[in-house]
C-alpha cells in the first residue's frame, strides 16, 4: 500500500506546478507516482468568482471525493500526491467566515457534511508556504479575477491553515516557497516521503 501525500499552501504559491514537476521527478527515480490535481477548469474558476456558494459546495464534494479515491488509488502506487484537501477546505471555510464572505448557514453546511462523511486522514501534507502578501501579489499579477481573496482573507487562510496542521499532524511538513523551492533537496524529500511509515 502505497502512502498519500496532500500538496497545499495559500492561492498562487505555486501547487500545481510542484506537482507536476516532482511528480516526473520522482518518476525518473524509478518511484510509481500518481498526482491527483484539483480540477479547476475555466467554467469552475469563473464560478467561483462570480458565485462564491456553488464554487465552495463544487470544491467540498471535489476533495472529499479525492481523500475517498487517493486511498484506492495508493494500492496501486509508491506515491499519490493530491492537490488541496479538506485540511484546505476547512481553513478556507475558517477564513470564509472571518470575512464574511459566505452565509453562516453555508459554512455550518459544509462543516456538518465534512463531519458525517470524515473522509480519510492522507499520510502526510505538505504546505508550501509563502507570506500572504506575496500570495496576494502573486494572485494579482495572474489576472484571473479573484477580488473577494483579498489581503486580510489571505492571512486568516494562513493562520487556519497552520493551526489544522499543527493539530492534525505531528510533522507536517512546511517548505518556504518565497523563490519556488530553489533550495529543495528533491532527493531528500522524496526519500522521506516514500519512507513514511
Amino acid at each position: 500500500m502505497g502512502k498519500t501525500v496532500c500538496i497545499g499552501g495559500l492561492i498562487a504559491v505555486g501547487k500545481s506546478t510542484f506537482l507536476k514537476s516532482f511528480c516526473a521527478y520522482a518518476e525518473e527515480q524509478g518511484a510509481s507516482i500518481r498526482g491527483m490535481p484539483e480540477m479547476y477548469p475555466e467554467s469552475v474558476r469563473q464560478m467561483v468568482h462570480s458565485n462564491l456558494v456553488v464554487g465552495e459546495a463544487f470544491f467540498l464534494a471535489h476533495r472529499l471525493q479525492m481523500a475517498v479515491d487517493a486511498q484506492c488509488i495508493a494500492k496501486s502506487y509508491d506515491l499519490v500526491f493530491m492537490e488541496r484537501s479538506i485540511i484546505d477546505h476547512m481553513a478556507f471555510l475558517d477564513a470564509f467566515e472571518e470575512c464574511h464572505f459566505l452565509e453562516p448557514e453555508q459554512i455550518n453546511w459544509s462543516r456538518q457534511v465534512i463531519k458525517e462523511v470524515n473522509p480519510p486522514k492522507l499520510d502526510r501534507f505538505i504546505f508550501l508556504d509563502i507570506s500572504p502578501e506575496l500570495a496576494f501579489k502573486r494572485k494579482s499579477g495572474r489576472g484571473r479575477g479573484g477580488e473577494q481573496f483579498t489581503l486580510p482573507f489571505l492571512h486568516c487562510l494562513r493562520e487556519s491553515y497552520l493551526n489544522y496542521l499543527h493539530s492534525t499532524y505531528s510533522d507536517p511538513l512546511i517548505l518556504d516557497w518565497s523563490a519556488f523551492g530553489e533550495e529543495l533537496n528533491r532527493d531528500e524529500l522524496l526519500s522521506a516521503l516514500l519512507s513514511i511509515e
